[in-house]
């Protein structure tokens, strides 16, 4: 609820809208929903759960992907190696058809995470797991992880030079811009 007012708040409030809320089952949903009664009880709100849709015809690949999240692990993966096929053979779009296969991708993802990227091709039938928005997402969220990681031992090397030439504590907080608990914590454990 909220972010449908942030949106509205940051587009044309005046403008109709329907909001869609998607649920894995009415057990996910939250509890109190007498506060969102303007809401709920309106038709601007849509709840859809998951678990309760009908089964999806197969050529209704986005219901089908919709039904496999609420899915059991196994029970997705086999929607998922079903789906790739026809997918990849239908006359839609390649543009789409990627999109869709990156969605698929995304779901067993989620479903099986301790699997490694190779397993995950195999198990769906992809061919580039490296080329889908996920392992894209992920390349780039450990880039950053790294420099993160790499610019914090940077500065912790050079506040303990600083240390070594008695600096105050403070001054090399400020110029490091490490805290001064940090600062104090390599007084205490220099690496």
């Amino acid at each position: 609820m909220t972010k449908i007012n942030r949106f509205l708040e940051h587009g044309d409030p005046s403008q109709d809208f329907v909001a869609v809320a998607i649920y894995k089952s009415r057990a996910t949903e939250q509890k109190n929903l007498k506060p969102y009664r303007y809401f709920t009880q309106s038709d601007q709100l849509i709840r859809i759960y998951l678990d309760e849709l009908p089964p999806a015809p197969p050529d209704q690949f986005v219901m089908g992907i919709l039904a496999m999240i609420a899915a059991k692990q196994a029970d997705a993966l086999e929607q998922a190696k079903a789906m790739v096929p026809r997918i990849k053979s239908s006359k839609l779009p390649k543009k789409f058809v990627r999109k869709l296969l990156e969605l698929i991708e995304t779901v067993i993802v989620h479903q099986f995470p301790d699997l490694s990227r190779e397993e995950i091709e195999k198990m769906i039938e992809v061919t580039d797991f490296r080329q889908t928005r996920v392992f894209k997402d992920a390349f780039v969220e450990g880039k950053e992880k790294g420099l993160e990681k790499g610019l914090e031992k940077g500065r912790e090397a050079v506040a303990l030079n600083m240390l070594d030439k008695k600096h105050p504590i403070a001054e090399i907080a400020e110029l490091t811009g490490l805290t001064l608990a940090q600062v104090r914590k390599l007084v205490k454990n220099p690496k």
